[in-house]
């Protein structure tokens, strides 16, 4: 491969300046500085380029050319057509005028603030309109079972709900340690450690670990179908989907909402028994029994505060209407008489909980 190189031939009319061999990236970046100093020194508007004998020139060899030249082609130059091109597509792109930056507004907070609001202002529009879409897409399915999507069904099941099964694991073993040795720490103090598995039970299962099963499910699978619809709205798939005359919402959205309906509350039991597990593990191994632990878990999930916790928010979720409040204000109060009305089952007195 032949190197770079400028040969100067000094004649009566002038002086020659003949560039020969490979100006191109490869046999240029080593020698940079060196070629460019020296065609600093020859460089003169009166001289004669003959670029005849080139073998080849990219983009790095002709821009050490062109900042020798001043940014300006040569009035004197004998180039070849192929390598005349390079310079054209340089010039013309060192020549090109700038984008005018519009002058800053006196009210430009105002305005990022006010397109900001309206952006969140768009999002319950969009998820109203979502959630319609879907219901119309749950009707039709109803009508016309055939046309279920099954096997989209299938994979975002396996997707969202088999392969979250591993990380959510890992969070809720964690969760259960970290949460039963923090709580023996202050419990032994007041010799209280076997309620150690009340609190991991009350804690895991009311709370944590519902929360922490939704975190992980929105950051993972979310972001995964976010992906891929946005992928597909980049390649036109969703739209060869429409020309095609296929539902978009019926293929893409309605199998997703069905798979995680689905897959949610079976990861909350899956990440709230290994939480449990773990929680008993760090309970055994510190400050009581294993056999101890999971009597006393299995005898805390049968307590009144769980199971009156989901009864009592049932019945306030299906008597506490937006204008009740209203009338309770007055002097009323309508969901504890409808609440009277409904009768408790046996199994939810508080004297269980107190024996």
């Amino acid at each position: 491969m032949s190197i770079a190189s400028i040969e100067v031939i000094v004649r009566e009319g002038g002086r020659v300046v003949r560039l020969s061999g490979r100006w191109t990236l490869a046999t240029t970046s080593q020698r940079a500085a060196g070629l460019a100093d020296e065609l600093s020194r020859v460089a003169d508007p009166s001289s004669l380029w003959d670029c005849k004998e080139l073998e080849a020139i990219d983009s790095a060899g002709a821009m050490l050319l062109w900042r020798a030249w001043g940014r300006v082609m040569p009035q004197q130059l004998s180039i070849k057509p192929e390598h005349w091109r390079v310079f054209e597509r340089i010039d013309a792109a060192d020549h090109e005028p700038r984008e005018v930056v519009p002058p800053t507004s006196l009210l430009h907070g105002v305005m990022v603030v006010g397109s900001a609001a309206i952006g969140v202002g768009r999002h319950p529009l969009d998820f109203v309109a979502l959630i319609g879409q879907f219901g119309l897409n749950l009707v039709y399915v109803v009508r016309n079972p055939v046309d279920l999507p099954r096997r989209e069904i299938s994979a975002n099941l396996y997707k969202s709900g088999v392969r979250a099964m591993p990380v959510t694991a890992l969070v809720g073993f964690l969760i259960g340690v970290v949460l039963s040795y923090l709580s023996a720490l202050q419990l032994k103090q007041f010799g209280a450690d076997i309620f150690i598995v009340n609190i991991i039970g009350l804690g895991i299962v009311r709370e944590l670990g519902p929360v922490l099963v939704a975190i992980l499910v929105a950051g993972r699978s979310g972001s995964a179908m976010t992906a891929q619809l946005g992928v597909m709205r980049v390649t036109e798939e969703i739209d060869a989907l429409a020309t095609m005359g296929v539902p978009r919402g019926l293929r893409l959205i309605f199998p997703k909402v069905v798979a995680l309906t689905i897959a949610m509350p079976l990861l909350v039991l899956w990440s709230t028994a290994i939480a449990l597990i773990g929680g008993m593990v760090s309970a055994g191994c510190s400050w009581t029994s294993p056999m101890a632990s999971s009597s006393r878990t299995c005898r805390a999930w049968c307590r009144w505060p769980i199971c009156g916790s989901v009864w009592q928010r049932a019945r306030y979720s299906a008597c506490s209407w937006p204008w009740w409040p209203a009338i309770s204000a007055s002097g009323c109060d309508p969901t504890r008489k409808v609440c009277r009305a409904i009768r408790r089952p046996r199994w939810f007195r508080r004297s269980r909980w107190s024996s």
